[in-house]
């Protein structure tokens, strides 16, 4: 990136570049501006989270190659939305997330992760760096804020008009369970080739470089509850997602046989997003 004027304009940010990358570095979640450093990444951050045992070989059947489940077939579903972000100048956005436990073994060492296989976000900004940058299966969604009345929460997401998929949490209550450490998370990072499409330019699995939660203070938890949760997702026609119908399909297909569990937590601050992301394998040169 070179020949490019410096502009008196424009505040001082690292050397990350995405398109258009014309214009030199661009910000974003791990790019601030330097006199913003101290404001932090994770805001706030309201999870509504539904776990559902399903069947293995559903699971297992969009797996990518290196990953193998763990003990029990489950899968969670997650609704989020996160506020005052610092990276975007104080506002935030709003999540679906699907993740399943699985193994990956690297180097002889078998290691635990959230494997997650898509996630939609309400603001482009998002989607765009967190695609490019992380790695992560990305698409766009209107998502609302959930609704809470007395002790059940719920909430639904749709595209354009289709809802896809919908959650609730009846019978809330305080939780007094000593939280579980998280997974880190890993996911499928796929650029196509330009002009080839059956081609990958990128085909890689991508985690955190450590598995540790990150540095920093802990988090601030204003609310922890459990309830009794259900999720589900609708099968859209071409019509309905003409872009996207093929993931509704997919996971509205997998059965979910019983939910194990369900919880409401309320934080703020935390490592945020911020941690430099490792290439796990590369399985465009797999056989």
């Amino acid at each position: 990136m070179s020949g490019q004027l410096k502009s008196t304009l424009l505040p001082e940010i690292d050397r990350m570049f995405r398109m258009p990358a014309d214009f030199g570095p661009l910000p974003g979640p791990r790019n601030v501006p330097s006199h913003y450093k101290d404001i932090g990444a994770a805001g706030r951050i309201l999870t509504c989270k539904v776990q559902a045992r399903s069947e293995r070989a559903a699971l297992e059947s969009i797996l990518p190659s290196g990953l193998s489940l763990d003990q029990d077939p489950l899968i969670n579903f997650l609704y989020i939305k996160l506020s005052n972000l610092g990276w975007l100048a104080g506002r935030g956005y709003n999540i679906v997330a699907v993740t399943i436990p699985v193994l990956y073994e690297r180097a002889g060492v078998v290691q635990k992760f959230e494997y997650m296989p898509v996630l939609w976000e309400s603001l482009a900004d998002p989607i765009l760096t967190g695609r490019e940058e992380l790695g992560h299966p990305k698409l766009p969604a209107t998502v609302p804020d959930p609704a809470f009345l007395r002790d059940t929460a719920n909430g639904a997401a749709h595209w354009e008009g289709f809802r896809f998929c919908q959650f609730e949490i009846k019978s809330l209550r305080a939780d007094d369970r000593a939280p579980a450490p998280p997974r880190p998370l890993i996911t499928r990072k796929y650029i196509p080739r330009t002009g080839d499409w059956g081609v990958a330019d990128v085909d890689q699995l991508t985690g955190p470089v450590t598995s540790g939660a990150g540095g920093g203070a802990p988090p601030t938890i204003y609310r922890r509850e459990r309830g009794v949760g259900s999720f589900r997702f609708i099968p859209a026609r071409w019509e309905d997602m003409p872009t996207q119908y093929p993931v509704a399909c997919r996971l509205a297909e997998l059965p979910l046989l019983d939910f194990v569990d369900a919880t409401v937590v309320d934080l703020e601050g935390g490592p945020g997003n911020t941690r430099v992301q490792g290439i796990y394998g590369d399985l465009a040169s797999r056989p």
